[in-house]
């Protein structure tokens, strides 16, 4: 099933809600009214209704407590980025945690994004919530939203009667604490409002037009599937002129392989001449370690675990979200006990006063590069403890000093940059690190707890040089994707590449996760 043809579903199904009328509710009485203003000019006229007056916020809020908030729009216009910024602030400063419920997060996007004209004097917003239903919204009497239980509604009420509503007064209003001839025109307002007929249609009229845009996008999509098969014909068509051709080369290309296979034989010779010399002059660097002293040899093998194990900490490890929001910094000191195969036996952070969420962020690291860097085959034992450490500071993304150990005098033994092939991974670690500290949380996606994870796969050239740039995973928010677009632009220029390598593929990944 293509994919407009679904959508187009989905919105017949929208259309198939909203032309249902709000439904008989159970009988409500206006507990308070208030005017929202901004700039002394009234946007809207607001009335809280309960099953009984009260102004205990603890009731209005109970699960147990039928209840209505209704919205009558009294400016002439009020435009959908106004409604956005107006019901994004309220909600994020009323409320001190985004719901964990991804039907309560659906139903806040839905609100803040339902309309698709300004709204108009007299046009109607139902926040409706009853015990055995739910919480229902609906616009001009038809039916918009839809969420099971209170939270949805709670959110939206938090506005009014929150920590930080449009003022005390308005507060103190919805809660029926003030009596005066405002609150009485506003309630006989209320109670006499009627949504101009010409407006009853309104947002059935929005699901309509979108309906007809996705009908025409899948009618447009038919003809572009028509055309491809079409054009398939006609390839085959042509891949049949052409295979009498391709006969007459068929024994060109038959000697050609016969020639590659030649040549192919004569470079495995070739490579199991090179393996024999390899493993040679391996058996002659052993003869040579034997000259060696033993313990210091290990201290060497040990500290060059050490020394990889940091850095690929280093690389790995990117400052948590929250920890730079709330400005932590600090030292995180751990001990590490690792098997040869790369288990963690156990990891023991120091008590130097590091908080909690800077240490958590080192010991994910541990956990991902553990099993990545390579033991020295030489090196005694099944397991050992390493000593690592991490600073964290928010102006200043380079890592502690981490000197390369070297080798006892006289001995030719691995190096612990190792191979050309490893000091390519130093540099890859090197550059990810180096991404990974440029990528900032946009704080309003924090807020929307937007999350979503990002993969970029770079190419870089022999002169540092980068080739391209692609995406292999984006997240489903343009601003997460553009967080780490700008790590990588920021992470340029390059240095060249360690010397022998031509080209470097660097993969690059982060998660925004609150």
């Amino acid at each position: 099933m293509s994919r407009g043809l679904i959508m187009a579903r989905s919105l017949s199904a929208v259309l198939l809600l909203c032309v249902l009328a709000m439904p008989v509710q159970a009988q409500l009485v206006l507990n308070g009214s208030a005017s929202y203003q901004r700039l002394s000019q009234d946007i809207y006229i607001g009335g809280l209704y309960l099953s009984q007056a009260s102004d205990d916020v603890v009731f209005v809020r109970s699960a147990a407590t039928a209840k209505r908030m209704r919205l009558v729009v009294a400016a002439k216009r009020w435009s959908p980025r106004r409604w956005q910024q107006m019901w994004q602030n309220n909600i994020s400063i009323n409320n001190e945690n985004v719901s964990q419920s991804a039907q309560v997060a659906r139903g806040i996007q839905q609100l803040t994004e339902l309309l698709r004209e300004d709204l108009l004097q007299g046009d109607e917003l139902t926040i409706d919530y009853q015990p055995a239903v739910g919480t229902r919204i609906y616009l001009n009497q038809q039916l918009a939203i839809r969420s099971s239980g209170t939270e949805l509604f709670n959110f939206l009420v938090n506005t009014w009667i929150g920590p930080l509503p449009p003022s005390r007064d308005f507060r103190d209003r919805m809660l029926g604490k003030v009596k005066d001839d405002l609150s009485q025109r506003q309630r006989q307002m209320l109670a006499e409002h009627k949504i101009p007929s010409a407006r009853l249609g309104l947002y059935k009229g929005w699901v309509e037009q979108e309906l007809q845009q996705q009908q025409a996008a899948q009618a447009a999509e038919e003809a572009a599937r028509r055309k491809a098969e079409q054009a398939k014909r006609e390839e085959a068509e042509r891949r049949a002129r052409i295979l009498a051709e391709r006969k007459a080369k068929e024994e060109a290309e038959r000697q050609a392989r016969l020639e590659a296979e030649r040549l192919a034989q004569q470079e495995a010779e070739r490579q199991r001449a090179a393996e024999a010399a390899r493993l040679a002059a391996l058996e002659a660097e052993r003869a040579k370690q034997q000259a060696v002293d033993p313990a210091e040899q290990q201290r060497y093998l040990a500290a060059v675990l050490q020394w990889r194990m940091q850095n690929a900490l280093n690389a790995e490890v990117a400052y948590p979200a929250w920890a730079r929001q709330f400005e932590q910094e600090g030292l995180v000191e751990v001990s590490l006990t690792l098997r040869r195969n790369g288990d963690i036996i156990e990891v023991m952070a120091a008590e130097n006063g590091a908080h909690k969420l800077l240490i958590s962020e080192v010991q994910r690291a541990l956990q991902v590069v553990a099993s990545k860097v390579e033991v020295p085959e030489a090196l005694d034992g099944d397991s050992w403890t390493l000593p690592l450490r991490y600073r964290f500071l928010l102006d200043d993304a380079t890592p502690l000093p981490n000197p390369e150990p070297k080798a006892p005098e006289g001995a030719n033994m691995e190096s612990a940059g190792g191979n050309d092939s490893v000091s390519l991974d130093a540099y890859r670690q090197q550059l990810i690190s180096r991404v990974r500290d440029n990528i900032r949380y946009p704080k309003a996606a924090q807020i929307l707890k937007k999350t979503g994870r990002v993969s970029y796969q770079l190419v870089i050239a022999a002169d540092g040089q980068l080739i391209s740039s692609t995406a292999l995973q984006s997240a489903a928010h343009r601003e997460l994707n553009q967080a780490v677009t700008s790590a990588i632009d920021a992470a340029l220029p390059l240095a060249p590449l360690p010397a022998g390598s031509d080209q470097l593929v660097v993969q690059i990944e982060h998660e925004f996760r609150l």
